[in-house]
């Protein structure tokens, strides 16, 4: 799964958090992005990921929809608060983008599954 390639092929950032977006300098990347090296993401390039500050792994993962591009992708969500979800969310879907979030679903390893059935 993605969270065994994040381990293996690791993150190039090429956008730190705080830098502007390349087609729209008003856009400042709340966390940093990037992409994983050695995939290939639904527009041909690698595929993208945001990372935030938070230990906590894959957290879920963005579809989205670029209008403007006939574009459709698939982004990563690794490492992020719930404040950077929220953030990133604002950033990517605030203009000529949509999309949605899914969000990973919690894993509770005390919980025996067939109970939860």
């Amino acid at each position: 799964g993605w969270e065994e390639t994040l381990g293996r092929n690791g993150v190039v950032i090429d956008r730190p958090k705080g830098c502007p977006h390349p087609r729209y300098p008003a856009w400042i990347y709340p966390v940093d992005y990037g992409y994983v090296p050695g995939t290939t993401g639904g527009d041909g390039h690698e595929v993208d990921v945001f990372v935030g500050s938070a230990a906590a792994g894959l957290v879920g993962l963005l579809i989205t929809c670029d209008a403007e591009k006939d574009d459709r992708e698939t982004k990563l969500l690794w490492n992020l608060t719930e404040y950077e979800i929220a953030a990133v969310t604002a950033f990517l879907f605030g203009g000529a983008m949509t999309g949605y979030l899914v969000r990973r679903p919690a894993t509770d390893d005390s919980v025996d599954s067939r109970e939860s059935a």
